[in-house]
């Protein structure tokens, strides 16, 4: 009886069944964990669009940072109505990151500012643009479209999206 359970292959099929089972089982395992991860790495992501509600005072103020948060090398701040209060948001540069905020607004308050920050954080340069009426983050190479000014973002409606019509060396080239 056992001679014919044998030859008729009755224990390598076993075998191979239960291999196939744990085999089965680790592939589950595997794309479960994947998908945690996929996750966690998707939820430390910047959203690449989306709305900013009225009164959303703080949703505004986190979209902002997590923007100058997420940048690995440089992070551009173009608005036309920037003020020193922008720099507080630059402040949460990691160490390293170079940034550079745009603004018809500077003045010497805003350069006092900026040299008190970049005694602790460099690297932060001013620079002074006129005839640009729209709001830019450039996050590394990322071009983030802003509805409103940096520093009131959330007060009213408005929107962002990363923008891919123009790359990041020709808008900075048109602000020259």
């Amino acid at each position: 009886m056992l001679k014919e359970h044998l030859l008729k292959g009755g224990s390598v099929n076993q075998r191979l069944i239960s291999h196939e089972n744990k085999l089965e089982n680790h592939d589950s395992r595997l794309l479960s964990l994947e998908k945690q991860v996929d996750f966690f790495v998707k939820a430390n992501l910047p959203p690449s669009e989306g709305i900013l509600n009225a009164k959303s005072w703080w949703s505004g103020y986190e979209f902002a940072a997590q923007l100058v948060r997420s940048a690995k090398e440089e992070i551009v701040i173009i608005d036309p109505y920037a003020d020193d209060t922008v720099l507080s948001l630059i402040a949460k540069k990691a160490e390293g990151v170079k940034a550079f905020v745009y603004s018809a607004r500077i003045n010497r308050t805003m350069n006092e500012e900026a040299a008190r920050l970049n005694r602790q954080f460099p690297t932060v340069e001013l620079r002074n643009m006129r005839d640009v009426h729209d709001r830019f983050i450039i996050v590394d190479s990322t071009i983030y479209h802003v509805g409103a000014s940096i520093r009131d973002l959330g007060n009213k409606l408005t929107a962002f999206s990363v923008l891919n019509a123009i790359t990041k060396e020709q808008l900075l080239e048109i602000l020259k």
